[in-house]
């Protein structure tokens, strides 16, 4: 069996997206509008996996009817029956994670975790995952900024407390944690999940060759975070030469 767990917040005003929010004019409201556009590719995507189970666990326990009101807003409600509502436990990611881990892995069968903010992440990587682990007993990585991961897919019973808030950078500690239990390994392609303004920005200045790659059959796009995007009025602005010189704009 594959399971799929999509690790979330839940949509509250306030408390989604606060690190785009530091050197930005994005007010609660327009990070509120961009995360939930942002959770509705992710889980929209999801579908299209070769999941056999989708499960959405969400933070705080308290957010139960944000996400269903998310799901009702964006899905059908065939799509909503295929998706399992279970809240995280803990007092820390670290710990909400490893009590996640731990009870998908009592279930048996291969697992894979990815983020909520990974609007324009492909099927295809997803199912690249589970294809490894149908094969192998292991553990596989998705690689994201500064030694961050945006998916873990393991299929085999593994602590991963202290991964994300102990020494060391979170792609390492996991590594490590393969090396350690002697497991198969794979690396999948990088993906930057949107977290600070730079990763907006990127992913803005994306948008075009998303969308000519959808009007190809080759590219699943992001259709409701281009939306909120273009809504909300976000651009990208060139003050000076090079990559490293633009930044993001919003034209109220």
């Amino acid at each position: 069996m594959n399971l799929l767990v999509i690790f979330a917040k839940a949509p509250i005003k306030g408390e989604v997206k606060t690190r785009l929010k530091k050197g930005t004019a994005l007010t609660d409201d327009d990070l509120l509008k961009l995360y939930k556009a942002f959770l509705a590719d992710t889980t929209k995507h999801a579908l299209r996996t070769c999941a056999d189970k989708i499960s959405l666990h969400y933070h705080p326990q308290s957010g139960m009817g944000r996400i269903e009101e998310l799901l009702t807003d964006f899905f059908s409600t065939e799509d909503m029956d295929r998706f399992q509502l279970s809240p995280q436990e803990g007092g820390s990611f670290d710990i909400r994670f490893a009590n996640t881990a731990r009870r998908m892995g009592e279930e048996g069968g291969n697992v894979v975790v990815i983020g909520s903010d990974l609007p324009h992440l492909q099927p295809g990587v997803v199912d690249g995952a589970f294809e490894f682990l149908s094969r192998k007993t292991g553990l596989v990585l998705g690689p994201s900024n500064e030694g961050g991961v945006y998916l873990i897919g393991f299929n085999t019973a593994l602590d991963f407390t202290g991964v994300f808030e102990g020494s060391g950078v979170e792609l390492e500690n996991l590594a490590r944690l393969a090396e350690k239990h002697d497991l198969a390994f794979k690396l999948l392609e990088e993906v930057s999940d949107i977290d600070v303004a730079a990763d907006l920005a990127s992913f803005i200045c994306r948008i075009e060759a998303m969308e000519y790659g959808g009007r190809q059959s080759l590219y699943m796009v992001p259709k409701h975070t281009i939306k909120a995007i273009r809504e909300l009025g976000l651009t990208v602005a060139e003050t000076g030469v090079g990559v490293r010189s633009r930044r993001l704009v919003q034209k109220r």
